[in-house]
């Protein structure tokens, strides 16, 4: 799921709205909302007249495709490299905002792999503004908050999700079927473990006056 921000002052959910983040190194990750911020609230070690600030405002605005923010398109980044390609349903989660899995795993293929300047996508260069322009910020959010209302709808109706359950039967541990022994940590059978065996029965005549080979 997507990380969460909230107000350091009156605790109010601040994630999709534009905050007020200290720069201070004695701060560390305090946020702040507009109405905080503007009247001078404070709260633990922030000092609002001498600690420097970043205005954060949610990147909410078409990129690659019209569906989709460039919020959104780092999540699908960040989530796809925290739980690896092809696990679209933990990098929808990770998204949030309803997107199904299969609809994540498409917009991947179609935006990066398809792409002709692969790995980049075609809108790849930062001057490229085209699809900005053609979908203001304001309609492409009536937009998102719209398709989020609508697949709440459909989760209301839709039954519940079967919870994920823990095997019941008893199967051996990682270590244990690949033979490693974390206490002595070596493996149990060694590679070519069997190499001596052909020299285990040789035994060695040395010759009269020859003197005996010492370890």
């Amino acid at each position: 799921m997507a990380q969460k921000y909230h107000c350091d002052v009156c605790s109010i959910d601040i994630t999709s709205t534009v905050r007020i983040s200290c720069a201070n190194p004695n701060c560390r990750e305090y946020d702040l909302c507009v109405p905080c911020f503007a009247s001078g609230q404070t709260s633990k070690t922030h000092d609002p007249k001498a600690h420097e600030y970043h205005v954060v405002e949610q990147n909410s605005i078409p990129i690659y495709e019209e569906d989709w923010g460039a919020d959104e398109e780092l999540l699908l980044l960040e989530g796809s490299e925290r739980y690896g390609l092809g696990s679209w349903a933990d990098v929808a989660e990770h998204i949030g905002g309803y997107r199904e899995k299969d609809e994540v795993r498409d917009h991947y293929i179609n935006t990066y792999i398809h792409s002709s300047l692969f790995p980049l996508p075609e809108l790849a260069d930062p001057a490229d503004t085209q699809l900005f322009g053609r979908i203001p910020k304001d309609e492409f959010q009536a937009r998102k908050k719209r398709r989020i209302e609508e697949r709440q709808e459909v989760a209301k109706s839709a039954p519940p999700a079967t919870p994920k359950q823990k095997p019941t039967a008893s199967v051996p541990a990682c270590h244990e079927v690949q033979g490693f022994m974390p206490g002595r940590l070596e493996f149990e059978t060694e590679y070519a473990n069997d190499a001596e065996e052909a020299v285990q029965h040789m035994s060695l005549s040395l010759a009269k006056g020859l003197i005996p080979l010492r370890g």
